[in-house]
């Protein structure tokens, strides 16, 4: 039986589902477990995806720091935010962008940072995107940041969540803050 989260991986990967169709429902649950205990290499091979779907146009950079690379999230929460980097941020930029990921622990938090060097955002929109974030039912775009926001500030509490900063025209910037690594599970 597969729970909530191997559902929705399930239902976004292809090959979950050809694995279904094989009748190795086990290799699908170590499969889905795998990528939920692995974030830095799960979200590696969402951007490797994504670098053959726009032919290398997008380089990118994941750096973890030390002691953090087998740190388990709340699911779902970069794949949203990564996903709105290639497709606000990127796509639509001529020549090859670039998308940095980093983890790593500052005072009494754990933070991971994606930033682009993509389209940006003019202020107005920033601060819509800012407005959004805490509506519980909004419709429209954005709703998977405000979404992760409001996913992780019910988990933790509301020191913690999503924090945007971006600039029209050169970068955008999204800082997912959880709290320090040692009160998340980690295996």
């Amino acid at each position: 039986m597969l729970d909530a989260y191997q559902e929705t991986v399930y239902k976004k990967f292809p090959s979950a589902s050809w694995l279904s169709n094989k009748n190795n429902y086990e290799r699908i649950i170590d499969w889905i477990t795998f990528y939920r205990r692995n974030i830095p290499v799960f979200i590696e091979h969402y951007l490797k995806i994504q670098q053959y779907r726009f032919e290398e146009r997008i380089q990118y950079h994941v750096h973890v720091q030390e002691g953090l690379e087998k740190l388990c999230i709340l699911p779902l929460i970069l794949q949203p935010i990564v996903e709105n980097s290639i497709i606000h941020g990127l796509e639509s930029k001529e020549g090859i962008g670039t998308i940095d990921i980093n983890i790593y622990s500052k005072s009494d938090k754990t933070v991971i940072c994606i930033s682009d060097d993509g389209m940006g955002m003019n202020k107005e929109k920033l601060n819509e995107l800012h407005r959004k974030l805490n509506c519980y039912n909004e419709k429209g775009r954005h709703i998977g940041v405000s979404n992760v926001h409001q996913r992780v500030k019910l988990k933790y509490g509301d020191s913690f969540g999503v924090t945007i900063d971006s600039v029209e025209g050169s970068y955008t910037k999204v800082e997912i803050l959880l709290p320090r690594a040692a009160a998340l599970k980690t295996l």
